[in-house]
C-alpha cells in the first residue's frame, strides 16, 4: 500500500499479557529524483573536467620543465 504525502499515524498492536500497543507518527515526503539529478550533474561534470585538465597539466613535460626552472630560481647559492 502506497502512503500519500503528509503526516500519518501508525498503530501497532500485539497480542500478549498485557496487550501491547505502539503508536508511531510518520511524515512522508516525496522526492523528485530527476530534479536532484539535474541539479548535481553540472557540478559533477565541472569537477571531472577540472580534474582531467589538472591531471594532463601535471603530466605534461612543459609544466614539469617550468616547475623545475622555478625551483632553481628560488634556491640561492651561498656566497664564498
Amino acid at each position: 500500500q502506497v502512503l500519500e504525502e503528509g503526516r500519518h499515524l501508525l498503530v501497532v498492536t500485539g497480542d500478549g499479557m498485557p496487550p501491547l500497543k505502539y503508536v508511531y507518527h510518520l511524515r512522508v515526503d516525496m522526492i523528485n529524483y530527476a530534479e536532484v539529478f539535474r541539479a548535481t550533474i553540472g557540478p559533477t561534470v565541472g569537477l571531472l573536467l577540472i580534474s582531467l585538465i589538472g591531471y594532463k597539466l601535471l603530466k605534461s613535460k612543459r609544466f614539469k620543465n617550468w616547475m623545475r626552472s622555478r625551483g632553481k630560481k628560488m634556491v640561492r647559492k651561498p656566497k664564498e
